[in-house]
């Protein structure tokens, strides 16, 4: 549903910023769930991002989710 209303958009003329969801301490998504995108929406984010229709950091912000996850789970 997500894909459909980004592919929605930029077909209006929208620009996508994509993020990763990170569970931040301090608030109250701290403990929820982090959710690796599957490999064919990773990919087709890929083919959008290189036609310039999303840009951001979510690769990036998908490791760091995964390291901060890692270091709260320890703690």
């Amino acid at each position: 549903m997500t894909l459909k209303v980004i592919k929605d958009l930029i077909n209006m003329g929208a620009k996508i910023h994509a993020h990763t969801f990170i569970p931040l301490p301090q608030t109250p998504f701290k403990t929820a769930p982090i959710k690796e995108l599957d490999k064919n929406l990773k990919n087709i984010i890929k083919k959008l991002s290189s036609n310039s229709f999303i840009n951001g950091d979510w690769e990036k912000q998908e490791i760091l989710s995964k390291k901060i996850k890692q270091y709260f789970d320890k703690g």
